[in-house]
């Protein structure tokens, strides 16, 4: 089944219009930088104008900042409005309801909750959708991926409540685009034994999930001593560390590709083969980085529920150049976890848990101990648990990382602690730091 057939069926059982799009983006990816930001300027003027006419709350915050609707079009519009969060969102939902929501076209519900708790129900309307899925597909490209190859998902699912006719939809859908999709929150023996029978019938192979779902399994298969060749490595939902990285190459023998999304807003940046850092979908999101690195991002293509310089709460750092493979769009450097991924010391010191990945990598231990994974526990401001997946950590390395963190922090209690493996959260993700104050990671 060629991949215009694959996308046209898709088109016809979801609404969307994947393949239009996609054939846009081949195209707009070698755009000049003028040539996007008119793109952008344009998309955006119309988004705008649909807020100001049509969504109360954007009405009230463009009057408030001085904005007419003969101002909409105009340099500098974005920079005249204020940035919002979630919590704005859910203090005047009633007022982020589009009153046109019902001529928009393929309007679905949705909802997320990241790591802070708070449940955020949205929309999506088709259009949007079909510039995610294209933007993804488009991305697909970039990974070497074609119709004959086999793409395998570990993702989270609904496991309380889905129902049977959910699970019918997804064997469908598989069948149609050639995926096979694995329960994330399965890893048990049974079922590497299924990845490993999958893996050793299927050539051209991309293998896609949670950065640390696919360390998790990575980390199996070389205990049993097995190296698979796959196509590639899709990573997602999760800071992607150069030792991740690097684990994945070893066991899979491919190169691993970042992408970049949240529950709001999918399909933001993607890693091209040469790596030089996550290309922003231009012709999607305006991303805009303030308070030293958290990224704010506004939505081009979801008129049901826009997200105008929306706080995503991740930070970023982003990239000057531009990468060498000759497209010109922005590039992220590297996601650095949430804003609120910080451990307060007692001499005041607000410490990001990038710390402990540097520290760990730079003494030499994580390569040393063969470590796969870290977390950093705070339980009460003057206590400290360093836990470490990897081989056994002996007393003089634990001492020389207890220093230096008390030194960075102050004279507090740290206990660092190998251990056989670290729980995710109930959606399936990894934390890296988790303090008593309520301090988390994706």
């Amino acid at each position: 089944m060629n991949k215009r057939f694959r996308i046209a069926i898709e088109d016809l059982f979801t609404g969307k219009h994947i393949w239009q799009n996609y054939k846009f983006l081949e195209q707009s990816q070698w755009w000049d930088q003028e040539r996007m930001a008119s793109y952008r300027r344009e998309k955006l003027t119309r988004i705008l104008e649909h807020c100001y006419r049509n969504v109360p709350a954007y009405s009230e915050l463009m009057r408030n900042a001085g904005v007419g609707a003969e101002d909409i079009g105009s340099d500098g519009i974005l920079q005249a409005l204020p940035v919002i969060d979630k919590q704005y969102i859910l203090d005047h939902y009633n007022d982020f309801l589009p009153l046109n929501y019902r001529s928009i076209k393929g309007v679905q519900h949705s909802k997320t909750s990241g790591t802070t708790g708070q449940v955020l129900n949205y929309t999506n309307d088709a259009g949007s959708r079909s510039m995610v899925w294209a933007s993804f597909m488009r991305f697909k490209d970039w990974m070497g991926y074609d119709q004959n190859s086999l793409f395998i998902v570990f993702r989270g699912r609904n496991f309380v409540t889905e129902s049977m006719f959910a699970r019918m939809r997804l064997k469908v859908t598989d069948l149609i685009k050639n995926y096979k999709t694995f329960d994330a929150y399965n890893l048990r023996e049974s079922d590497i034994d299924r990845l490993v029978d999958v893996l050793n019938k299927n050539e051209n192979v991309v293998l896609r999930g949670y950065v640390l779902n696919l360390v998790d399994i990575a980390s199996a298969l070389k205990s049993r001593g097995l190296v698979f060749h796959l196509k590639a490595v899709n990573t997602t939902a999760e800071p992607l560390l150069d030792f991740h990285r690097g684990l994945l190459s070893q066991v899979f023998s491919c190169d691993v590709f970042d992408q970049y999304g949240f529950g709001e807003i999918g399909g933001v940046a993607y890693e091209c083969n040469h790596h030089s850092g996550l290309h922003v979908t231009e012709e999607h999101v305006i991303i805009e980085t303030v308070n030293g690195g958290e990224m704010v991002i506004t939505d081009l293509d979801n008129y049901s529920f826009p997200f105008i310089r929306y706080r995503t709460g991740d930070k970023a750092q982003m990239k000057n150049e531009l990468c060498s493979c000759g497209r010109n769009s922005q590039l992220i450097k590297s996601i650095d976890g949430r804003t609120s991924d910080n451990i307060m010391g007692l001499n005041g010191n607000s410490l990001h848990w990038g710390y402990f990945h540097h520290l760990l990598i730079y003494t030499g231990i994580a390569t040393k101990r063969n470590m796969i994974k870290f977390q950093v526990l705070q339980p009460e401001p003057s206590k400290l648990v360093l836990n470490l997946v990897s081989d056994p950590v002996d007393s003089e390395e634990k001492k020389r990382l207890t220093d230096l963190i008390i030194q960075k922090l102050g004279p507090m209690e740290v206990t660092v602690n190998n251990v056989n493996d670290i729980p995710k959260d109930v959606s399936g993700k990894f934390r890296a730091v988790i303090s008593g104050s309520g301090t988390r990671l994706i």
